[in-house]
């Protein structure tokens, strides 16, 4: 993990593959961990992963539903999103 000060004097955390983890008085949680592409945060004790400028909740599945000429439907996707346990 590096810690660095950018411009405007805002910190800025790199190589946060272990993760941070901000707790404020109320106790509230907000954890944040890198990874190879974009970051996973959990919030609210829920998993969240962000890439590409997409949020996707982790432990989750996604499914895109398409219709086609005759207006049947069809899938065109599935994601099964879980977290990583390292």
């Amino acid at each position: 993990m590096k810690i660095e000060v950018g411009e405007h004097g805002i910190i800025e955390i790199r190589e946060a593959y272990t993760g941070v983890v901000f707790v404020g008085d109320g106790k509230e949680r907000f954890g944040v961990c890198m990874r190879d592409g974009g970051v996973e945060f959990n919030y609210a004790g829920k998993w969240y992963s962000a890439v590409g400028g997409k949020i996707t909740p982790l432990n989750s599945v996604t499914t895109e539903i398409e219709h086609d000429e005759n207006e049947d439907m069809k899938v065109t996707s599935v994601t099964v999103s879980k977290r990583l346990n390292m």
